[in-house]
């Protein structure tokens, strides 16, 4: 008989851990109360990336290895998924979402560039197919509840059938692709509004009233990693002073200055800016 691998081992500790007799602390846990958990340790594993503390490194991952072992462990509990499934599902989209690599040629897709790209067009594409599937789910369900119903006593059976396919029509729309890729809600908001201002330079989006040009050029030609360090560090210095939430007001803006270039797009104009 052949030695557990590493992730079989910790699939049994963590099962010895939630089970009856096991740890009071770890079967007390639930998705919600693991979230700032596992913040917290991709914290500590970024702070080992920024120092290149790989001896430090090797121990954070597997921190943050543990937090999604038991996510999968308390979903596998409740009947839903298990860590083999997680597993899995990321591997075939990674052979999915790399056609270039896995599939007969490149296709053309030779730089990064060009990947992200297919990336997000084959994003789109399972989006849409995943949206007609629950529209021909819906569409079988109202046709059973039809069907059961007969000619009489079956208004309400109908009515849920409608309701049924009319939320899958909605869900089977056409997905359009968004100006703004879909961005993490809890993401920091430093990472935000860069991610935001990625899409207005990545897309040519008109920003005039929105986005001071002229004054990002400026300060742009005066960075480097030192001064931007500082420069950060002072604002948040002095935002703490004034008892501001730095972290808060950017969130705030770079989600106006989102909405506002959307609005721009759509009315095919721009109106005024921001305030």
């Amino acid at each position: 008989m052949s030695e557990p691998t590493g992730i079989e081992k910790l699939k049994r500790t963590m099962a010895r851990l939630r089970e009856p007799g096991g740890c009071p602390w770890d079967q007390e846990q639930t998705h919600a109360t693991l979230a700032r958990c596992l913040i917290d340790e991709v914290s500590e594993l970024l702070e080992t990336i920024d120092s290149g503390d790989m001896d430090h490194m090797r121990e954070e991952l597997g921190d943050v290895l543990i937090q999604v072992l038991f996510h999968a462990r308390i979903a596998e509990e409740r009947g839903l998924f298990n860590f083999e499934d997680v597993a899995n599902d990321i591997n075939e989209k990674l052979v999915r979402r790399h056609p270039h690599v896995f599939g007969t040629g490149n296709g053309g897709v030779d730089t990064a560039d060009k990947v992200i790209t297919q990336w997000d067009q084959i994003k789109l594409q399972e989006k849409a197919a995943k949206a007609a599937k629950a529209a021909q789910a819906a569409k079988a369900a109202k046709g059973a509840a039809s069907e059961a119903s007969g000619a009489s006593g079956a208004a309400g059976v109908a009515g849920v059938a409608e309701v049924a396919g009319a939320n899958g029509a909605k869900e089977a729309a056409p997905e359009k692709e968004r100006l703004f890729k879909d961005l993490p809600p809890r993401l920091p908001a430093l990472m935000f509004a860069e991610a935001v201002w990625k899409q207005i330079e990545k897309k040519t989006l008109p920003h005039d009233g929105v986005v001071d040009d002229a004054r990002v050029k400026e300060i742009a030609a005066q960075l480097d990693d030192a001064t931007l360090g500082r420069m950060l560090f002072e604002i948040a210095a002095a935002a703490r002073r004034r008892g501001l939430d730095p972290e808060g007001a950017l969130r705030l803006h770079a989600t106006k200055v989102m909405d506002a270039v959307e609005k721009c797009v759509s009315a095919g104009v721009l109106e005024g800016g921001i305030s």
